[in-house]
């Protein structure tokens, strides 16, 4: 299959507060695993701040070209002890006093807010520890929120039909369409684009979908959480793989991992939101773009559709 049929799939589906700094700055620092991490005791701090500088410091590019994160900070939050600050432009950390800290930032894993006019991701681990108690959830859900945020939000041409939430009564064959277009695009990228009829597959159910349920097509959420489901990924792969990894190992870490980061739940009965759908059909889409197809213009495709 062509280049401008991933391209027309993906595209078509759109495949189609104020925060007061009261905190004292830190001049002293460890370094772990090569990177400077604050200087701490509390294991994930330790754990997560590295990931962030590997990802957003050393090579974010590799996640999505053509970012400016030099205005982005991320801070990470615990009950009864400071808050460590970490900012990406000189890649430095602040404690803040725990008393400073607005209580909503301890109810949610993340949260965001202003600094000096940048952006500010907030993580609580101690929010939902089942889910993002580890350095690489929250990488992954700090990585994704923040394209949406510091990204898409500011940057990118929106689509005024976006629409999240489902509409009752839900019609089940526009589901099994959905189902059957991301089993065979995983199935494509599982084979690491050597099963073409599995893209023939999906582009049979792509445009029945299309063409017999046009409203659901002109809403869905494929471009803006495929691209944050695809860069949640990425940013994963980058900080177990580190940056020097080749579009092979990437992809090859990708495949590996699929299963525990329940690649297809979004698609399934049993995680029922016509939106929640985008997640994984977009973003598998958008592993194939990047790292099979390797086509160097999709990103900015991406960024100016609507």
């Amino acid at each position: 299959m062509s280049l401008n049929f991933v391209f027309f799939l993906l595209l078509s589906l759109f495949l189609t507060g104020c925060f007061r700094n009261q905190s004292k700055d830190l001049s002293n620092s460890e370094v772990l695993n090569g990177f400077t991490a604050p200087t701490t005791d509390d294991p994930i701090y330790k754990e997560t701040f590295p990931l962030f500088q590997q990802v957003l410091s050393e090579c974010p590019e590799r996640i999505w070209p053509a970012n400016d994160w030099s205005k982005f900070h991320v801070m990470m939050v615990k009950k009864d002890q400071p808050a460590m600050m970490w900012h990406v432009k000189n890649n430095s950390f602040e404690s803040i006093a725990h008393e400073n800290i607005p209580p909503e930032f301890f109810t949610s894993p993340f949260n965001f807010t202003n600094w000096h006019d940048d952006t500010l991701l907030v993580l609580s681990p101690e929010a939902n520890p089942e889910h993002f108690g580890d350095g690489l959830s929250l990488l992954g859900i700090g990585i994704h929120e923040s394209f949406h945020t510091h990204v898409q939000n500011k940057n990118w041409n929106q689509n005024p039909q976006n629409q999240r939430g489902t509409v009752y009564p839900a019609a089940y064959k526009p589901r099994l369409y959905r189902h059957m277009l991301f089993t065979h695009l995983r199935n494509y990228y599982m084979s690491a684009g050597q099963n073409a009829n599995e893209l023939a597959h999906a582009a049979y159910w792509f445009k029945k979908w299309k063409n017999e349920y046009p409203q659901e097509y002109a809403s869905a959420t494929d471009r803006n959480e495929g691209t944050a489901r695809y860069v949640e990924w990425m940013a994963r792969a980058i900080a177990e793989k580190g940056c020097s990894a080749t579009d092979q190992t990437l992809l090859e870490a990708t495949q590996a991992t699929s299963i525990e980061w329940n690649m297809g739940s979004y698609t399934s009965p049993a995680v029922f939101k016509l939106d929640n759908e985008g997640y994984d059909i977009g973003g598998v889409a958008s592993l194939i773009l990047g790292l099979i197809k390797k086509d160097k213009t999709w990103h900015s495709k991406m960024k100016n559709s609507s």
